[in-house]
């Protein structure tokens, strides 16, 4: 458990998060939504690497302080994924801010609280 807000952390993720941002923004730009949804769907995946290569869960047991930096991370990239289908599923992406505790409308920088809610995606069966 989380028992305080986490700052947004850029460390290590910055250069991906931005060159997939500025792809989104040009294909939003050109009407081109399939590529636009391609660039979430690579931070996405850039979010599963992450936690897969941490072994977030094992952190989450033993080492705090670094599952506090690495969530910190994984909320940026997921936060992020969230702007970027803001304009294309915005129930969703409104559920993800609530969710991590970001207000999309703020220009502050993003301070995480996480609060536990419904499955977004459920996976299918």
């Amino acid at each position: 458990d989380l028992d305080k807000p986490l700052k947004a952390d850029y460390s290590g993720i910055k250069t991906e998060i931005d060159k997939h941002f500025k792809a989104y923004q040009k294909a939003m730009d050109s009407y081109k939504f399939q590529d636009a949804i391609k660039q979430a769907q690579a931070l996405v995946s850039l979010g599963d690497k992450r936690i897969n290569d941490t072994e977030l869960w094992v952190l989450a047991r033993e080492d705090k302080v670094r599952f506090e930096i690495e969530i910190a991370r994984i909320a940026t990239i997921l936060t992020t994924v969230a702007q970027m289908l803001l304009p294309i599923i915005p129930q969703s992406a409104q559920e993800i801010f609530k969710q991590v505790g970001v207000d999309p409308e703020s220009n502050k920088q993003w301070h995480f609280n996480f609060k536990k809610g419904a499955s977004l995606f459920p996976r299918l069966k």
